[in-house]
């Protein structure tokens, strides 16, 4: 994770699309997930930190956003 935590902090990109699944639907895919490890919380933050919530794309289901970079 902090590798890429690097990378992000390098080269952040201007619009970043988080589909974010509830936890539960994710481990109907990967039951055998262990479900202490389903988040990368420091890119989480490190997203809300830097990026403002944006334009929402519901799918049949679930959310997505885009995220645009602050300035």
């Amino acid at each position: 994770e902090q590798k890429e935590l690097d990378d992000l902090n390098r080269r952040p990109p201007q619009f970043i699309y988080w589909h974010a699944l509830p936890d539960i639907e994710v481990l109907k895919i990967w039951p055998n997930t262990d479900p202490a490890r389903l988040h990368f919380k420091a890119i989480e933050k490190w997203i809300e930190a830097n990026y403002n919530p944006g334009l929402e794309i519901p799918d049949s289901q679930f959310l997505g956003r885009v995220w645009t970079r602050k300035q």
